[in-house]
């Protein structure tokens, strides 16, 4: 049978426009189909080329002043300027979706507590949708997440308690790598290894027929393996032997374990922290403690099993009936009263005014927190998180948050305790060994003194006994 090419070709052609005929009107159908509920921020997704491109529309952001990610730096033609970490990520993102903002911040400058089953600050913008993120240093926890839909972290942060300087006594600074108790363990062994070395020395006498050290002999080799300068000894009973070596092997440890943090002091001086942990700041009656209210922070407090942050809080608790203060949310508040009391301030960070006070200032960590996470917050269900997520996933690959946190968190910003400028033992530092050189030079002349007396008694003695 012979085939018309003319037809086929004619037939393929009709095919291929009912096709696409068909296609596209189903396309119409859907596009413009009244019964399809879309998100309003996907709404106004740009058809472009911008596959992430919100079209220009204006989004209401949250925002809450806090250094260095939220700074107030002024006001122009009757609006507030701001800048800082956030605000720079809010441009990012803003230039990446192509969309405008407006700022928002809370009436009450909370960031979020719940209270009567509705939420204060930041987090109640978004539960009750007057804005449409909040891009903020605000923290993540299980209360939070059932009223907000969070990204992936920005920002890492630990807690930290920032405290005055105390100033250390330079007379006794020698004294302080131990406690009072380890020196009287040291005082009672050192006594107690004289007296046994004694009796040993008693058994080589009768036994062996060898010369001893007298007890001061015994005092002093013990003393000298404690500096690290031990003398020859003449024992040679096995019982002895052992307890030398013994010893020997107890003043090494306490010899490196004092040289060490001796050395420690030192370099840190005069910054000394009070105390070095939450456990030995609960303990402290002359000490109060505060926090930034309405944070995550206090309701990890209120809500903790462990024993010490429940103290912790129980103190706060006392503290605020006649100091409400202990839960301001200004962190220049909390700094006044480290400047001028005996109080300590549980945060994530430093504010301006902190770091401007950074010699009289010093801090210790808090593991008993663990690690604090900075995320976006969207509302419940909202296509904008997603969204979000990719622009900060690239923006971390391509190394811009490491460069937004390079050029606001500063490592010296970070650690306004640190005293690289005084690591040079002055002669202030150093007065102790003095004076200790000078109290034994009078007690040699003093012993010199006894000694020549004694000598010269006993040599008029010597002198009568052979006159008579």
């Amino acid at each position: 049978m012979k085939t018309n090419h003319s037809d086929l070709v004619r037939e393929f052609l009709v095919f291929s426009c009912c096709f696409l005929a068909t296609h596209c009107a189903a396309s119409v159908s859907v596009c413009h189909s009244p019964n399809v509920q879309k998100d309003p921020v996907e709404s106004q997704e740009e058809t472009s080329d911008r596959s992430l491109g919100l079209n220009g529309v204006q989004l209401q952001v949250g925002v809450n002043t806090w250094y260095p990610y939220v700074i107030e730096t002024g006001t122009k033609n009757g609006n507030v300027s701001y800048t800082g970490l956030c605000m720079d990520l809010l441009q990012y993102l803003a230039q990446s979706l192509n969309f405008s903002y407006e700022l928002v911040l809370p009436s009450d400058g909370e960031w979020g507590e719940k209270r009567g089953g509705n939420w204060t600050g930041l987090v109640g913008l978004i539960q009750r949708r007057e804005v449409d993120m909040v891009v903020a240093p605000v923290g993540l926890d299980v209360d939070r997440s059932a009223v907000v839909d969070w990204t992936v972290p920005f920002e890492y942060w630990y807690y930290i308690v920032v405290v005055k300087t105390a100033e250390l006594d330079l007379w006794t600074v020698f004294l302080r790598p131990f406690h009072w108790q380890v020196y009287v363990c040291i005082l009672g062994s050192f006594l107690c290894c004289t007296a046994i070395f004694s009796c040993l020395m008693e058994t080589d006498r009768t036994v062996h027929g060898k010369f001893t050290p007298a007890v001061f002999g015994v005092a002093e080799f013990l003393l000298g393996v404690c500096l690290k300068q031990a003398l020859p000894t003449a024992w040679t009973g096995g019982a002895a032997r052992v307890l030398i070596a013994a010893w020997c092997l107890l003043g090494l440890i306490l010899t490196s374990c004092y040289t060490c943090r001796l050395t420690s002091l030192l370099v840190a001086l005069p910054s000394h922290v009070p105390f070095t942990s939450l456990a030995e700041m609960a303990e402290r009656d002359d000490y109060r403690w505060g926090v930034i209210g309405g944070t995550s922070t206090v309701m990890q407090l209120r809500q903790s099993n462990d024993s010490v942050l429940k103290s912790v809080y129980r103190g706060m608790l006392t503290f605020a009936q006649d100091d409400p203060e202990v839960f301001s949310l200004d962190r220049d508040v909390h700094l006044s009263k480290i400047l001028s009391s005996r109080y300590a301030f549980i945060t994530e960070g430093f504010s301006e005014a902190m770091l401007a006070e950074k010699d009289r200032l010093t801090y210790f960590a808090v593991p008993e927190f663990g690690s604090k996470m900075y995320s976006i917050f969207t509302q419940k269900n909202s296509t904008l998180t997603w969204r979000l997520d990719k622009v900060l996933l690239r923006l971390q690959d391509a190394g811009m948050m490491h460069h937004l946190r390079k050029r606001w968190l500063p490592q010296q910003a970070n650690h306004p305790a640190s005293r690289s400028s005084r690591t040079t033992i002055t002669l202030e530092t150093m007065q102790g060994p003095f004076y200790i050189a000078v109290g034994g030079l009078v007690s040699a002349a003093i012993a010199l003194l006894a000694e020549m007396t004694i000598g010269r008694r006993l040599a008029c003695e010597k002198h009568t006994y052979k006159n008579d």
